[in-house]
């Protein structure tokens, strides 16, 4: 058989480096050459990828009007996390072709089974793994990156059993949140030694650990080493409203965008019962944010997606998953000849009816009377 889950990370020396700022890149038919800002103030030409005041509002009423009609596809039930890492790895994928490079995969915390009945049936059907297994399998993960899997100390013989025969699959106990002798920082460094400057993707899956993950997390944000983190957020009171806001803040301190990750199920088949379509993803850090995002739902849980600044995967999802990609301009062109083309055409073919949208989704709970 293959190699066993193992008790320490692994060495993996042959992982490369990834020059995010400083190569060139062409990924799935976009060009990123370097960072511009959202908003361009002045009449000046834009440069590849800056954003009139205009389209930059034009963007944030598409997005808002998107949301209200369409909040449901945003709920983590629809794996826009699981979408927003094969996205991301599709973009990593055809980098590593030209530059040879290696990511890790971060797991902090596991998904509790939906069904709270399930956990009858033992602590595996509690966690969900099957599930987890099947979407870290779909995305790429095991496949294309070493995996770091945080669990809690019980839950951490059924992981290793889970991972067993994956290369690469390093399974640890998740600290507690009191524990000051643990925190992602310390993890952190275990991977960057593992995968020597390569591509870190982190997942969350704990909406009620995120806050105290990122505050003990300035090493590894800072490093610039950590491409993208994807956390859960839901909204069910005034504490939680105002931690969406502090956490898209924090994130863009250390030069994150951040997104809400839409999806919907894919048809189901034999094997392709985890299969989720990409939607829209909205930016919403700076002139984007609304506080229509942070309405008060207890329905609804969010999926974020922060995205380093200088890396090519956000140029993609601007580019191929906002609802205006027409509103980056052409090199030299000027504020008054752009576009600011919206196109929802492609993100408004999945049916949705009236109880998708917020009044629907705060009906069905009688908050409307």
């Amino acid at each position: 058989g293959g190699p066993r889950a193992r008790a320490m990370p692994p060495s993996l020396p042959q992982f490369g480096v990834l020059l995010l700022s400083a190569v060139t890149c062409y990924i799935l038919g976009y060009h990123a050459t370097q960072v511009f800002p959202l908003v361009l103030d002045s009449n000046d030409a834009l440069a590849l990828g800056e954003m009139s005041r205009m389209c930059a509002a034009r963007l944030r009423e598409a997005q808002i009007g998107y949301f209200s009609s369409r909040a449901c596809l945003f709920n983590v039930s629809n794996s826009g996390d699981w979408a927003a890492a094969s996205l991301y790895l599709e973009v990593w994928h055809k980098l590593s072709r030209m530059q040879d490079d290696k990511c890790a995969f971060v797991t902090v915390g596991l998904p509790l089974a939906r069904d709270a009945a399930a956990a009858g049936g033992g602590m595996q059907y509690a966690l969900d793994t099957e599930e987890w297994q099947a979407n870290m399998h779909g995305s790429g993960a095991f496949r294309d990156c070493a995996t770091f899997t945080y669990a809690t100390p019980e839950q951490v013989p059924v992981v290793q059993k889970v991972v067993e025969g994956q290369r690469h699959a390093y399974v640890g106990p998740l600290w507690q949140d009191t524990d000051e002798a643990g925190s992602l920082d310390i993890e952190y460094a275990k991977v960057a030694a593992a995968v020597i400057d390569g591509s870190v993707f982190v997942w969350i899956s704990d909406p009620h650990r995120s806050p105290t993950i990122f505050k003990r997390f300035h090493g590894g944000l800072s490093s610039k080493k950590v491409a993208v983190i994807v956390w859960h957020r839901n909204i069910g009171s005034v504490a939680a409203q105002g931690a969406l806001k502090d956490e898209v803040d924090y994130m863009v301190s250390y030069g994150y965008a951040v997104y809400l990750a839409s999806a919907s199920p894919e048809a189901m088949g034999h094997d392709y019962k985890h299969a989720v379509r990409p939607n829209a993803f909205m930016r919403v850090d700076g002139t984007m944010w609304d506080q229509s995002f942070a309405v008060m739902n207890l329905d609804l849980t969010l999926s974020l997606v922060a995205v380093r600044l200088e890396h090519p995967y956000r140029e993609y999802l601007e580019s191929q998953r906002s609802l205006c990609p027409g509103s980056r301009s052409a090199p030299g062109q000027s504020v008054n000849n752009m576009a600011c083309e919206c196109h929802f055409e492609k993100f408004t073919s999945t049916a949705v009816d009236n109880s998708c949208g917020m009044a629907g989704l705060m009906i069905a709970k009688g908050r409307f009377s």
